[in-house]
């Protein structure tokens, strides 16, 4: 199911980048529909969604305990990858997620104020602490910890 994910989100990727916009329909094809109005939101938005939380994991959801969470992302991304990134904000901290699939690993750091996260990678949840002051933490495969 995931590589089928991936294999969509590179087809709409490459109609956008084709057509160099997002427009408000598309046929079977790639090509425009009946109403081609470009910057349609409502697609801009189920993009950047789907990529954020559909392919890296990116829950942006606040609970008691953390800011936001980082749901499996070596689950979801191709594991021949070497490495991807994703870079976002997170109530005024600049969060950075480095994720390499290809070997088990993933890394997430940030450059603000403190904020909690919590990053669940192979059934395992922790909550970690991502801004300024804080350590990049990695998961590798079974465990967090701390790069010095």
């Amino acid at each position: 199911q995931a590589a089928h994910a991936r294999r969509l989100l590179d087809r709409i990727a490459q109609v956008f980048v084709a057509s160099g916009n997002i427009y408000e329909s598309y046929d079977m094809a790639g090509k425009f529909g009946t109403d081609s109005g470009g910057n349609y939101m409502e697609h801009c938005g189920g993009f950047a969604w789907a990529l954020t939380e559909g392919l890296y994991g990116i829950e942006l959801n606040s609970d008691l305990q953390a800011a936001a969470t980082i749901n499996e992302p070596l689950a979801r991304l191709d594991p021949t990858w070497e490495q991807t990134s994703a870079h976002f904000m997170l109530r005024g901290t600049h969060v950075t997620l480095v994720v390499e699939p290809a070997a088990g690993a993933l890394k997430l750091s940030g450059v603000g104020p403190k904020q909690l996260v919590r990053v669940v990678s192979s059934g395992q949840s922790s909550v970690e602490c991502v801004g300024t002051g804080c350590d990049p933490v990695v998961r590798r495969r079974s465990r967090w910890h701390e790069i010095s």
